[in-house]
């Protein structure tokens, strides 16, 4: 089996976000190819490292080896060290007692350990069975204590930082590369690009909001983000980004600098076409997909995401290419 095979466990709270998620890091970095995707996993080939950014990628194991019963794993040759297996039936034929046999066939005698293992074993079966090492878990710890009450200065409406995260990675910019929030609020989405490698620039008309975003991006040591406080149609130089990720405002919030919630959503549209380098992507996220009529003729639609928050509520995560 060719050690650049890997098995991406998905969060499984909404397919769609893996999907585009993972299909928009394979855009933006092009090193690695997709070649199997099934309800619970997906396989890819080649290098995974730039995956580790995702936010629904629940594991990332390297595949040692596939076969159609657990026998052929017999002896396999497992990597030096002590370890323990973690088994995951999709189709729940089997349980987890079946974990000590399973390490049984891998000479686990004298080598399982529980407390300090040099690696884990991960063997699912969905129809065939993959026995893998695993090499990353999504660090929901590290996502959580970034949440907005866990910030010097928050709002209730902020995004988990699971969500910015994702919506971060939609807009395909590159390790580097210049995002804008125009609408970044208490600057979550900042927090998340900075973190991901990119560069940022947010913008506020509040300046209670840029006061704010600025003491958590301080609290959080990042340094490569400037904040601005001012009239986001204002902003320039055009062409001077690599990609747009904002939550844009909505309900009474949406009437701000005495616009109205559709002027000021096809305004921002035409703003964010003018903004944006040419063939670059502008990641949004809204609560009426109506609103999307003001970009037609600017940008088409990539994909889209939807979230549902509470009964009345879906936000929708959209991914828009610039067009020329």
């Amino acid at each position: 089996m060719e050690n650049n095979l890997f098995l991406l466990e998905k969060s499984r709270e909404n397919e769609s976000a893996f999907l585009n998620e993972l299909e928009s890091v394979k855009g933006t970095f092009n090193d690695f190819d997709i070649i199997e995707n099934n309800p619970f996993f997906s396989l890819i080939k080649g290098n995974p490292e730039n995956i580790k950014l995702c936010a629904f990628v629940n594991r990332i194991s390297r595949v040692i080896m596939i076969a159609d019963e657990p026998g052929k794993f017999q002896g396999i040759d497992l990597p030096p060290g002590k370890f323990f297996v973690r088994f995951w039936d999709t189709g729940k034929c089997h349980d987890q007692t079946i974990e000590p046999f399973l390490g049984d066939l891998m000479n686990g005698k004298g080598r399982i350990s529980f407390k300090n293992p040099d690696f884990l074993v991960r063997i699912i079966h969905s129809f065939r069975w993959y026995l893998c090492i695993v090499q990353h878990e999504r660090p929901v710890r590290e996502f959580e204590m970034r949440r907005a009450p866990m910030r010097p200065f928050f709002s209730p409406v902020s995004l988990h930082p699971k969500f910015a995260r994702f919506l971060v990675n939609l807009t395909r910019v590159p390790t580097g590369g210049l995002i804008l929030d125009p609408f970044c609020g208490t600057g979550g989405i900042l927090i998340e690009a900075s973190l991901t490698g990119r560069k940022s620039v947010g913008n506020d008309a509040s300046l209670n909001m840029v006061l704010g975003s600025r003491l958590n991006l301080k609290y959080m040591k990042i340094r490569d983000s400037h904040i601005i406080h001012g009239d986001f149609f204002k902003l320039g130089p055009d062409a001077s980004y690599d990609g747009i990720a904002t939550d844009l405002p909505y309900g009474r919030s949406a009437e701000i600098a005495n616009y109205s919630i559709e002027e000021l959503y096809e305004k921002a549209f035409i703003k964010f076409h003018g903004l944006l380098k040419n063939d670059r992507y502008c990641a949004v996220v809204i609560s009426d997909t109506g609103m999307l009529k003001y970009s037609e003729g600017l940008f088409e639609i990539v994909n889209r995401t939807a979230v549902r928050q509470h009964k009345s509520l879906t936000r929708h995560f959209i991914t828009l290419k610039k067009l020329k």
